[in-house]
Formats: C-alpha cells, sequence, structure tokens
C-alpha cells in the first residue's frame, strides 16, 4: 500500500529520515557481515579448527566505517592467498611432524602393521615413515609453495550481496514504520 503525505508530512519525514537512516544502514550491513562470518565459516578447512574459529565481526562506530569480517589466526593470510616457494625452518619441520603423526598416524600404523611379521610395528619404522612424508611436503613447499584457498575472494559477489540484501530489508521496515 502506497505511502500518502502532505508537504508538511514528507518535509517532516525527510527531517527525521536524515538522522535515523545512517543507523538503518549500519544495522544492515551489521547483519549482512554476521551472515558473512557464517559463509566464511562453513566453507573453512578444518585441522585443528584454530582458522574456522577466529572468524570475527568487527565492529566500528557507523560514522567511521562498516563493520568487516576478519580472522585473526596466525596463518590466516597463507589459507587465503597461499605462500611462494620457500624453504621450511626446523620449528616448521616439527610441526610438520606433529601434523603428520596426528593427521596419517593411524593410517601409516595400520599399513606397517600388515607388512610386518606378527602384526608389530617398530618405533623406527614409524618415524622413518613420518620423516619420508615430512620431506616430501618440505621438498614441494620449497620448488611450487602452497595453493590458497581465496575463501573470501571467491565468495566477495555473496558476500556483497548478503549487504545488499539486509540494507534493502532495514530501509523497507524502517519506512514501512509510520512517521512518528
Amino acid at each position: 500500500m502506497p505511502l500518502i503525505f502532505t508537504p508538511e508530512q514528507l518535509a517532516r519525514r525527510l527531517r527525521q529520515d536524515a538522522g535515523r537512516l545512517p543507523g538503518v544502514v549500519a544495522r544492515g550491513l551489521h547483519r549482512a557481515a554476521h551472515r558473512g562470518r557464517a559463509l566464511l565459516v562453513s566453507l573453512s578447512p578444518v585441522d585443528t579448527g584454530q582458522f574456522k574459529n577466529a572468524w570475527r565481526v568487527l565492529n566500528r562506530p557507523p560514522s567511521l566505517q562498516p563493520p568487516s569480517i576478519h580472522n585473526a589466526a596466525p596463518h590466516a593470510g597463507i589459507i587465503e592467498r597461499g605462500a611462494r616457494p620457500h624453504a621450511v625452518s626446523a620449528e616448521g619441520r616439527e610441526a610438520l611432524r606433529r601434523w603428520v603423526r596426528r593427521v596419517l598416524g593411524a593410517e601409516l600404523k595400520l599399513n606397517l602393521r600388515a607388512q610386518s611379521p606378527g602384526g608389530r610395528v617398530r618405533t623406527r619404522d614409524f618415524e622413518a615413515q613420518v620423516e619420508s612424508i615430512v620431506r616430501g611436503i618440505v621438498q614441494k613447499l620449497a620448488r611450487v609453495g602452497q595453493k590458497g584457498h581465496f575463501l573470501v575472494e571467491k565468495n566477495l559477489d555473496r558476500l556483497a550481496e548478503f549487504a545488499r540484501q539486509e540494507v534493502e530489508a532495514a530501509l523497507r521496515l524502517h519506512f514501512e514504520r509510520p512517521p512518528a
């Protein structure tokens, strides 16, 4: 149903809206940012969960900037954009060893158990397998680097659509209310 205003009512409504509209738009952008965060969380790769659990909506006063979506995990940039070929430090190799043991350990032990007489897994055989896998990963990182996932970049259109939808909904709700 269309709204009908007299010129005086329209002038009063425009004066009222001039002060309220920035807050209405800010509420829509806030809702869009939270929808965007939920999308990025759902698309995030998971190993320990640190990256997935580090997505946050940063709210700033509406007069300064709209809210933004941020990931505070120390490796977020590498997951998003990847990494050029590089050497791996001793600490990095140790982290890779822990990762191989955690992610592939059970499968490695199962394979070694199947290959060994009596089904026993010797620690030195297991560690040799772990070291072989780590060496392969380190060589690949040195040769080609690490490919990024580009979660944010691939979803910019969806994030912009969330912003459009939520701001439009906030404005529609605002203008459907009768003037004060």
